[in-house]
């Protein structure tokens, strides 16, 4: 009817004048939200800088140590295997040595072969490399590239919370439902929904 008509104008003329009030002090908070996340923005990129220059030093200095550490193994390595290819050597000289001997019993001389060639074989010396001459630094274009580009301006315009409605109440259930603010233009709207219970 005609009172509930005024009532609904009433209440939509109160909404336009808090809007108003609310647009008219906009332009101050605007201006004193683009400072503080200025300077919000200049104190994290200035540490995110520090702390990657920092990062950097790191893993230089590490690239040395582990560098370092390799040039050591690989000698040690070398020192080794270099020995035990004299042996192997060594081996090759004694197996002739006992093939053209002919004054030794062929039985002997063969155990003589397999022990000989069964002490030099189980020698425990590592012949692969024990770690190779190679490093680079671990780096993830995609994950590099994906914090960048989370790395951006919150508009805050985000949407406002609905009014929640309960619909019926039964002696073990509830029905609820929910309606958003059809007036909301200045949001982003809701495109997904989570009902969570406890």
């Amino acid at each position: 009817d005609e009172h509930d008509a005024i009532e609904k104008l009433k209440k939509r003329f109160k909404i336009t004048s808090d809007l108003v009030n609310n647009i008219q002090k906009s332009d101050q908070i605007i201006e004193t939200a683009i400072a503080a996340a200025k300077v919000d923005a200049r104190q994290k990129f200035d540490k995110l800088i520090e702390l990657l220059k920092n990062k950097k030093e790191s893993i230089i200095n590490e690239m040395d140590k582990i560098g370092k550490d390799k040039k050591i193994k690989l000698a040690a390595q070398m020192d080794d295997v270099f020995a035990y290819k004299m042996q192997i050597n060594e081996g090759k000289k004694e197996y002739e040595r006992l093939i053209n001997d002919k004054k030794i019993d062929i039985n002997k001389r063969k155990n003589k072969i397999l022990t000989m060639t069964n002490s030099i074989l189980n020698i425990d010396v590592k012949l692969s490399m024990v770690t190779q001459p190679t490093l680079k630094l671990n780096y993830d274009d995609d994950r590099v590239n994906h914090f960048i580009n989370s790395l951006c301006i919150d508009t805050c315009d985000a949407p406002k919370p609905p009014a929640l409605i309960i619909d019926t109440i039964g002696y073990d259930y509830i029905d609820l439902s929910w309606e958003f603010d059809d007036d909301d233009d200045i949001s982003d709207k809701v495109t997904e929904y989570i009902v969570q219970y406890a």
